[in-house]
């Protein structure tokens, strides 16, 4: 297994892992910077749950990702990275247009920034990782007219034309 392997799989997990703890923060109303954006400002509790499931759909779009970069597929990851960088996008939006001196009180605008900043900063290290491991054999899109030419390809299904086929076939 190559270490840059692990690390792109274990950075996925890892957002996994903080997608659930986004979602657990919110569903319970708790008021923590980083795992709540917006801290500082006060939240209707239907506001939390919205937040909340759609922090659970994305702790699992993480964790399939990482799943499927344990069997060498990259695909849904680059999906992981576009996503990431929307997000921060929608945040850059949020704390260059929004008065947040019309909640009523002394919002200190830099710690929206600054954790803006930092989660600029993972989907920028996912992408690093990315671009190597796109740049190796194993994760290679193969020559679909060819068999045998898929990573981690068995003998048993080297007879097919393409990995979808095989799919096909194993799951009829």
């Amino acid at each position: 297994m190559k270490v840059d392997n692990k690390l792109l799989r274990w950075s996925l997990f890892g957002g996994a892992v903080y997608f659930f703890m986004v979602c657990a923060v919110h569903l319970f109303s708790f008021k923590i910077p980083v795992f709540n954006i917006y801290f500082s400002l006060s939240a209707y509790s239907y506001q939390n749950i919205i937040i909340s499931f759609l922090a659970f759909g994305w702790g699992m779009f993480f964790l399939s990702t990482y799943s499927s970069v344990k069997k060498f597929e990259l695909t849904s990851t680059k999906y992981v990275i576009i996503a990431s960088y929307a997000a921060v996008f929608g945040m850059l939006i949020i704390n260059g247009f929004i008065d947040f001196e019309e909640f009523g009180k002394k919002i200190v605008v830099s710690y929206f920034w600054l954790q803006t900043v930092l989660f600029l900063l993972y989907p920028t290290w996912l992408l690093i990782l990315y671009l190597q491991m796109n740049k190796r054999q194993e994760y290679q899109q193969p020559n679909t007219n060819q068999p045998g030419q898929f990573p981690n390809q068995s003998r048993a299904h080297a007879q097919y034309n393409s990995e979808q086929e095989w799919y096909a076939r194993k799951w009829r």
